[in-house]
C-alpha cells in the first residue's frame, strides 16, 4: 500500500536523521519521494539532510522548490533559512580557530549571513506564533551587528517583541513546551542580564525532561554564540546549565550490533499442515541459541522484535539470557497484541506468562505502532493498512536507522510468503542486499 510505503521510509529517514546519518536518512526520504514526489514532508526532510551534507546548492533548489509551492508555509520559509544559515557557519566555522579568529573571519560573510535572515524573518511575518523562525531570524540579526554588519534597530525591536509575545503565549497553551521555552532563554540572553539569563536557561532544562537530544540542539546553538565571543558571561553561564544537565544524562544509548528478528509464531491447535508444531519449541531455541553465540550477541547489543508466541519469544528469551537489551515493537495495544499473537498458539496461556516474565526486566522497552505510528493509513478507497506489515517495516526500518553495518538479521522461516514489502521474505532480501548479515534457520530442514 502506498500511503504505509511512505509512512515506513518516513520513520526510517526521521530516526536516521536524528542519529546524525545524514547520508542514509537522505536515501530513505527519495526512496519515499520516488512513491510520491509531492510529499511535503519527505521534500522537507530532505532539504535538511542536503543542508547538513554541505550540500548546499541542492538543498537550496529542494528549499525553492518548497517556497514555491508553499509560499504561506512558515516551515517551508525556516527550512530556506536553516539551509542558508549552515551554508554561513561553513564559511567561517572551523575547528582549531579561536573565537577571535572566527569572529574576524565571519566579519566578511555579512551578505551571506543576510540570506540566512531574510527567509527566516519571512517565515515569522508569514506565521507570527513560529516562534522557532523569530528567534533565528532576531539571533543572526544581532550577530550580523556583533560582526560588523548593518543591523536595523526597529527591525530589532520588532523582533524583540513578536519573540517574547509567540515564546509565552505558547508557554501559556502549554506550560511543557520545550522549544517555546528554549526560544525564550534565547531571547533573556540576547537581551537580558545575566541574572535573567541563569534564571531561564534553569527553566529550559527542567522542561527538557531528560532529553539529550533536545538539549543538545540548544547547545549547539550556545556554541555559535561562545565561537563568536557574543556576551561571552552570558553564554558561558547559559552553556554551564545546559552541560551540567547533559552530564546528568545517560547519552542515548549507542548498540554495537542491533539482531533483527522475524520468525514463525507456534501453531495454533487446529492448523493443518502444521508449520512450527509446539513439540519443535526446545530444537528452534537450541538453534536460535547458537546462532546469537556465534554473532556474539551479548551487552551492548540491541534486539528488535515483535513479541508473539514462538519465533519472537524464544529470540528474546535468549537475547536476555546473553545480556542483550530488548526493544519490543508490537502493532496493537498491549491487550490486542496478547489476544492475537499469544493466546492463539497452542499452550498459549503460558506464551502469555513467558511474555511477562520478558517484559517484566528493566532492560526491555516496549514500543507500541499505534501511540507511536498513529492510525492505521487508508488506501484511497478507503481500506487500512495491514497491521502486521506495518509492524514489519517499522522493525526492518527501526533496525537500518542504527546504521545498515550494524544490522544483523536473524529468521526462524520455511521460505515462504510473498515478495511484497512487509513480511520475511522482505526483511531477509533488504538486510541481505545492503549487509549481507542474515541467518535464516530454515524449518524446512531444520524439523
Amino acid at each position: 500500500m502506498r500511503a504505509l510505503h511512505i509512512e515506513a521510509r518516513r520513520s526510517a529517514g526521521n530516526a536516521l536523521l536524528k542519529l546524525k546519518q545524514y547520508e542514509l536518512a537522505l536515501e530513505q526520504f527519495e526512496l519515499a519521494l520516488e512513491i510520491d514526489a509531492d510529499d511535503k514532508a519527505s521534500r522537507e526532510k530532505k532539504s535538511v539532510c542536503l543542508g547538513r551534507l554541505g550540500r548546499f546548492e541542492d538543498a537550496r533548489e529542494c528549499v525553492s522548490q518548497l517556497t514555491n509551492d508553499h509560499p504561506r508555509d512558515a516551515e517551508s520559509w525556516a527550512l530556506a533559512g536553516r539551509v542558508e544559515k549552515e551554508c554561513w557557519l561553513a564559511r567561517w566555522r572551523r575547528p582549531g580557530l579561536t573565537p577571535a579568529e572566527m569572529h574576524a573571519l565571519a566579519r566578511d560573510e555579512n551578505a551571506t549571513l543576510g540570506e540566512a535572515i531574510d527567509p527566516y524573518y519571512r517565515a515569522f511575518v508569514t506565521d507570527p506564533t513560529h516562534h522557532y523562525s523569530g528567534i533565528n531570524a532576531l539571533t543572526l540579526q544581532v550577530l550580523r551587528r556583533h560582526c560588523g554588519g548593518e543591523a536595523n534597530q526597529s527591525v530589532i525591536d520588532n523582533l524583540i517583541g513578536g519573540v517574547l509575545w509567540a515564546s509565552l503565549t505558547a508557554q501559556e497553551r502549554d506550560r511543557k513546551d520545550y522549544w517555546a521555552r528554549a526560544s525564550y532563554a534565547e531571547l533573556c540572553l540576547l537581551v537580558n542580564p545575566l541574572d535573567s539569563v541563569r534564571k531561564e536557561y534553569g527553566n529550559m532544562v527542567a522542561a527538557a525532561n531528560r532529553d539529550w537530544f533536545a538539549l543538545d540542539s540548544s547547545r549547539q546553538t550556545l556554541t555559535l554564540l561562545r565561537d563568536l565571543g557574543f556576551r561571552p558571561d552570558e553564554t558561558a553561564v547559559a552553556l554551564a546549565i545546559v552541560d551540567r544537565e547533559i552530564a546528568r544524562i545517560t547519552p542515548p544509548f549507542e548498540p554495537r550490533q542491533v539482531l533483527l528478528f522475524s520468525g514463525h509464531m507456534i501453531d495454533g491447535p487446529k492448523r493443518v499442515p502444521p508449520r512450527f508444531p509446539a513439540e519443535r519449541e526446545a530444537l528452534a531455541a537450541e538453534r536460535i541459541g547458537q546462532a546469537l553465540d556465534q554473532l556474539g550477541a551479548g551487552p551492548g547489543d540491541l534486539a528488535l522484535a515483535q513479541a508473539a508466541s514462538g519465533g519472537d519469544l524464544l529470540f528474546l528469551e535468549a537475547c536476555q539470557a546473553r545480556g542483550v537489551r530488548l526493544q519490543l515493537l508490537l502493532p496493537f495495544d498491549e491487550p490486542e497484541f496478547i489476544e492475537r499473537s499469544i493466546l492463539a498458539a497452542s499452550n498459549g496461556e503460558q506464551w502469555r506468562q513467558r511474555y511477562f516474565a520478558v517484559t517484566a526486566a528493566a532492560e526491555v522497552t516496549r514500543r507500541l505502532m499505534p501511540d507511536e505510528l498513529g492510525p492505521l493509513p487508508k488506501s484511497r478507497s478507503g481500506e487500512p493498512a495491514n497491521a502486521f506489515e506495518r509492524c514489519n517495516l517499522w522493525l526492518l526500518y527501526t533496525a537500518l536507522a542504527w546504521g545498515a553495518g550494524k544490522v544483523r538479521f536473524l529468521c526462524l522461516w520455511n521460505g515462504g510468503g510473498g515478495d511484497g514489502p512487509g513480511g520475511t521474505a522482505h526483511m531477509y532480501n533488504e538486510v541481505k542486499r545492503r549487509t549481507g548479515r542474515v541467518t535464516w534457520l530454515d524449518t524446512r530442514t531444520l524439523w
